[in-house]
């Protein structure tokens, strides 16, 4: 998606006084973010296609904001024109962690990886005893499956619905190497925990802000916040097929922490090896909705030579 500058400028000014300092923040997959000043003080306006994502951004922020989790107020949602919808929150001082990273030596940016993970830790201690079901949520906070293996089973993708079964027969998504990932996958279930935690679904990177003293203002975009296995959050964080590029480990510093406080992670390797082949069978389902082919040929090769 791609919403032109005047777009937005002319949408902020039939609703603000004086819109000053119009800034084109950030353009993802799913949406688009813009900050802007007027009368009334700084904001940050995000467009997106998928307007139940912002909804569940004002759910994280009405249950979850606090010291430990900061999140960016949200002020309002709508109809932005016929095809996408609005968010409007207080701007958040900070700049995003990959940003930040990208400016730092290895040493320096290792150093204040406890930093990022932090409000990680935080999250997954969430309270989830009034929360039901497991996998991708609702607005409310509750999850759509009966279990969590079941969720990752099912091959989820709210932005694209369409099945990876009929990818196989209509694109060059391979549905051989796809089944016998999915099969694979299945029989590490019956090492997956039975306690659920908060996941935020896309933790880091551009959807975490620090501060000059490196300490997080925000945690942003709960868009894609799941019911499961903390270890799963962890995933992500370090593009598994682009290791040549990763010099710091998150879950080698998660796992650490984890250890030092003298708890057990009871079958991290079969969950770790669980984990990795749904994050490639979701990147494999997603690529090709999303006619990456490149992208996908190089995940493919990854997960053959890796996984299987």
């Amino acid at each position: 998606m791609h919403i032109k500058f005047e777009e937005a400028a002319i949408f902020l000014s039939k609703k603000f006084k004086n819109v000053t300092h119009l800034q084109h923040l950030a353009e993802g997959w799913w949406a688009q973010a813009f900050s802007f000043r007027c009368e009334k003080g700084k904001f940050v306006m995000r467009i997106s296609a998928h307007p139940q994502d912002f909804l569940k951004d004002k759910f994280a922020y009405k249950n979850f904001n606090s010291t430990t989790v900061p999140i960016a107020r949200i002020l309002e949602t709508g109809q932005f024109n016929q095809q996408f919808h609005y968010c409007l929150s207080v701007f958040c001082e900070g700049l995003t962690a990959d940003k930040l990273l990208a400016k730092l030596d290895h040493e320096t940016a290792s150093a204040i990886v406890p930093s990022i993970l932090q409000p990680l830790y935080h999250i997954h201690q969430l309270d989830t005893s009034q929360l039901t079901g497991w996998g991708f949520t609702d607005h409310h906070g509750n999850g759509g499956w009966r279990s969590w293996p079941e969720y990752l089973s099912s091959m989820f993708n709210q932005k694209y619905r369409v099945s990876w079964q009929d990818l196989g027969r209509t694109s060059w998504l391979d549905p051989v190497l796809f089944s016998r990932l999915h099969n694979r996958m299945q029989e590490l279930f019956q090492y997956l925990p039975k306690e659920k935690s908060i996941l935020h679904g896309d933790y880091g990177y551009d959807n975490l802000l620090l501060n000059t003293d490196h300490q997080p203002t925000a945690v942003l975009d709960w868009g894609e916040m799941l019911l499961g296995d903390e270890l799963y959050d962890l995933i992500h964080m370090n593009e598994p097929w682009d290791t040549e590029n990763t010099t710091i480990s998150y879950l080698s510093s998660w796992k650490e922490e984890i250890e030092a406080q003298q708890i057990e992670i009871v079958h991290f390797d079969q969950r770790l090896e669980c984990y990795l082949i749904h994050y490639a069978l979701f990147h494999l389902h997603i690529h090709t909705a999303r006619l990456e082919e490149k992208d996908y040929h190089h995940i493919a090769r990854w997960a053959e030579r890796e996984l299987l």
